[in-house]
């Protein structure tokens, strides 16, 4: 008998469904950015109550901690 392996297809999530995850100091924060022309990209849950957001804008990313504040300089791989 072979080893059999599970793979899961994740499908991309809506903003609603990010958006549900985000503090109100993200939010107010993610509002500024967007207003710079940055889009919400996804949101990454360090635990399981500390969500991380990231936007991109071209090829700039920033990330968002739980209190709102900035990282212009994550260090994240993205996977393509």
């Amino acid at each position: 008998m072979g080893m059999q392996e599970k793979f899961s297809i994740r499908r991309p999530r809506s903003f609603d469904e990010h958006y549900s995850k985000l503090s109100g100091a993200q939010i107010s924060t993610i509002y500024a950015l967007t207003q710079m022309g940055y889009a919400l990209y996804f949101v990454r849950m360090v635990s399981q109550v500390l969500p991380y957001a990231v936007l991109k804008y071209d090829q700039a990313i920033v990330g968002v901690d739980h209190q709102g504040n900035v990282d212009f300089a994550p260090k994240l791989e993205l996977r393509d």
